[in-house]
């Protein structure tokens, strides 16, 4: 983790380094050009020639333009090009972060379902061990139907499951308290919940 943040700082810190070389460069030119100016005498001296030397041709004008235009755009170049660098490596090192970020809560959320339905089957098979350990002579059907009404599934969705008619849940409730043994009075599903 330590190691992953200080490469990413690393890449990070380089188009600033970048920039502060261009600025210190041009500083330091700045600061030569001036300690080797012209004297008041030789100042003049270039002025009065530099009057006569004015360029009167348009097309050498034009051209001396271009290149002044040209050493212009190569210097802000050197500025802005490692600015956009910095600028495009952040977006991307946002961009995947929210993706790492996204598969993270993806996979936490896919790993909490998967363990509530495990824990619902696991639930589910320790009450069937357990009411087979009270009640061996439970078939299949029987076994089935507990569950069902352990869940407290009325019983259209109990015979839309079984695929039988309405009419013979209540049959095979009746027949499933005979096999329990149990009393008019008591509840089935009550007893059910009590076994696990």
């Amino acid at each position: 983790m330590g190691q992953t943040s200080g490469i990413s700082s690393m890449h990070s810190f380089r188009p600033l380094l970048l920039v502060a070389i261009v600025c210190i460069c041009i500083t330091i030119y700045f600061y030569r050009s001036a300690s080797t100016a012209p004297s008041a005498d030789q100042l003049a001296e270039i002025i009065s020639s530099a009057q006569d030397s004015v360029i009167q041709d348009a097309d050498s004008r034009a051209y001396v333009n271009l290149i002044l235009f040209f050493q212009a755009g190569v210097g802000l170049a050197f500025i802005m090009v490692p600015s956009v660098i910095a600028a495009y490596r952040n977006r991307a090192t946002h961009l995947r972060l929210n993706q790492k970020v996204h598969f993270f809560l993806a996979r936490k959320e896919n790993s909490s379902i998967a363990r509530e339905t495990v824990g619902a089957a696991d639930s589910e098979d320790f009450f069937l061990q357990r009411l087979l350990q009270a009640h061996p002579n439970l078939t299949p059907h029987d076994l089935t139907l507990c569950s069902l009404l352990r869940q407290n599934k009325s019983s259209k969705e109990i015979a839309e499951t079984l695929n039988i008619a309405p009419g013979s849940v209540n049959t095979a409730r009746y027949r499933l308290r005979k096999k329990l043994a149990m009393k008019k009075e008591a509840d089935l599903i009550i007893y059910l919940r009590k076994i696990a």
